[in-house]
Order: C-alpha cells, then structure tokens, then sequence
C-alpha cells in the first residue's frame, strides 16, 4: 500500500481518473469496493483501484464504522451494475459512507443544466 499505512476500513478513498476522480471505500487488508462501467459492485486490491496513481485517504467518523461495514458487506452482494447517472462510483461511495445513494458530480451536472436553462429562458424573454 505504500505510504497508505494510516488507511483505516471504512475511509473513503479516492483517486483521479482521467479527469475525474474515482472513489472506493477502504474495507481492510488490502481489498477496495468499488464499482466501474458493465460491473456491479465488486472487491479489488488496492494497488488495482489506485492504477499506479496517488490515492487520497477521506477519514470516515470512528462512530460510523460498523454501518459503513455493514452496508458494504450488503452491497457487495448486489447485481445492480454501474450506471453513470444512477449508481456510479460516486453513489457507492456515499451510500456506503452515510447510507445516501447521491453523487455530488451528478447533482452539479443537474445544477449546471438548470442555471444555462434559466439562462435561456431569461435571455429570450428580453
């Protein structure tokens, strides 16, 4: 793992992947949840979800860690395949972490939108 000795199971971890970051949740002993494209949920080493890349450690609450266990050991069960708008990465991440299925990339993309759409309608009503 590298320099990543201070990581504890639960903590989010994260990455950058192309131009956006990939995010996993830290289970022990080397192994990673994750979710990736035509995949459900899945276990991965850590040296795989890092890609050779700086892995940022996202410290979860000490009180929380046996939810968070609890809810990655339910999800790794799950068929539901990753789906960018609906269960992506992020999603995982969060649902895991706080037990909310969100994705802060998608509600800034949903807020995007809907400003330039705002925009529109402003524009044209001049």
């Amino acid at each position: 793992m590298g320099n990543n000795g201070n990581i504890q199971v639960g903590d989010g971890l994260s990455r950058l992947k192309g131009a956006v970051h990939h995010w996993g949740v830290y289970l022990g002993m080397g192994w990673v949840l994750e979710i990736v494209p035509k995949s459900p949920p899945r276990m991965t080493t850590f040296e795989a979800f890092s890609g050779g890349n700086p892995v940022k450690i996202h410290r979860s609450p000490d009180n929380d860690r046996a939810a968070i266990l609890a809810r990655a050991s339910a999800v790794q069960g799950s068929s539901d395949p990753y789906h960018w708008w609906s269960n992506n990465c992020q999603h995982l991440k969060n649902y895991v972490l706080t037990g909310r299925r969100y994705s802060e990339d998608i509600q800034a993309l949903v807020g995007a939108a809907a400003m330039l759409g705002l925009l529109a309608v402003a524009t044209r009503t001049k």
